[in-house]
């Protein structure tokens, strides 16, 4: 007696009676849990039939069984364990006539799922997809999945250390290459979990760090000295440039071009001083916000900002910690 499967592989039917002593008598419980198997399947209650099957399966190994597990799990729809059971259905040896039947419930199936292969390095990892874990063999060979979006993660065995996971997209009858990061150094052992309780304590700077932010700064107060330096400079010998422009131009007999020249000694004198003295306030704002930094040992330096405005007169400078 049989059963027919509704849906994508109709062609196939349940097989009910299994010949060649499948389950021997004296198996008694493999046969009761075969028989409540079945009769869930027939109610449409596949997650007990897949179990009962498996139980069955698990107390006596028959290739027969393989084929009313692999019908179980296209009627719950994962075709990646429907293909796993059919194909170890057809290595048991079965006639032409079913076998031709088979071939082609599996030749759809494979339009269904995809491959994964892990590096030769994760063949001790603990491997899950979904959540789901995998034999402890599973990274020795291609991993079967349906079609659609998966999670997968690996443990190294016996390290301890974190899941490296991976998010993806598997294609029918895609194959994809799968290589997980190491964790970072010192991630330790901790759980995905561990995510909800990442310190948010800024971190401090090392000691080579804080080395190079006490040469900029004091390197930002050796330029400030010297733009204040040269600004003192420029600034006496535009005051000088000033009064001889003035003494000119009280002068009897004094021509224009002579006067342009000492007009344009003293804007260029001025123009001079107030670049010098920008670059004064640029270096000092500087050294300072280091100075600040340091003392506050800052992880991540706020934003500043200066700016130089050359006007006809002179400059404006603008600095924004």
């Amino acid at each position: 007696m049989v059963r027919r499967v509704r849906g994508p592989l109709a062609c196939c039917a349940l097989l009910v009676s299994l010949t060649s002593g499948a389950l021997a008598a004296g198996n008694s419980e493999a046969e009761s849990a075969f028989n409540d198997a079945v009769h869930a399947y027939d109610r449409g209650a596949y997650t007990d039939a897949l179990s009962g099957f498996r139980h069955a399966y698990a107390l006596k190994p028959s290739y027969k069984l393989l084929y009313n597990i692999g019908l179980t799990e296209v009627a719950l729809g994962d075709s990646a364990r429907a293909l796993d059971a059919f194909e170890g259905y057809l290595a048991g040896g079965v006639p032409a006539a079913r076998a031709s039947e088979v071939h082609d419930a599996i030749a759809k199936l494979r339009t269904k799922v995809g491959e994964l292969t892990l590096a030769a390095s994760e063949a001790k990892s603990a491997i899950t997809v979904d959540e789901t874990a995998l034999p402890a063999d599973a990274a020795l060979r291609p991993i079967r999945v349906n079609v659609g979006e998966h999670r997968v993660c690996a443990t190294k065995s016996g390290t301890g250390s974190t899941a490296r996971c991976q998010a993806l997209s598997v294609e029918p009858e895609s194959r994809i290459a799968l290589t997980f990061p190491e964790p970072a150094s010192g991630s330790g052992s901790a759980s995905a979990s561990a995510s909800a309780s990442v310190s948010t304590a800024p971190a401090q700077p090392s000691d080579a760090t804080d080395g190079q932010r006490g040469d900029r700064r004091w390197l930002a107060w050796a330029a400030a000295g010297a733009f204040a330096a040269g600004a003192t400079v420029t600034g006496v010998l535009a005051l000088g440039a000033h009064s001889d422009q003035k003494v000119a131009e009280k002068q009897q007999g004094i021509t224009r071009t002579e006067l342009d020249q000492a007009q344009s000694k003293t804007q260029h004198l001025a123009l001079a001083t107030d670049l010098l003295l920008a670059g004064a306030a640029v270096s000092t704002g500087v050294a300072l916000y280091l100075q600040l930094s340091s003392s506050r040992h800052r992880s991540e330096a706020p934003r500043s900002s200066a700016r130089l405005i050359l006007k006809p007169s002179g400059v404006d400078f603008a600095f924004r910690f």
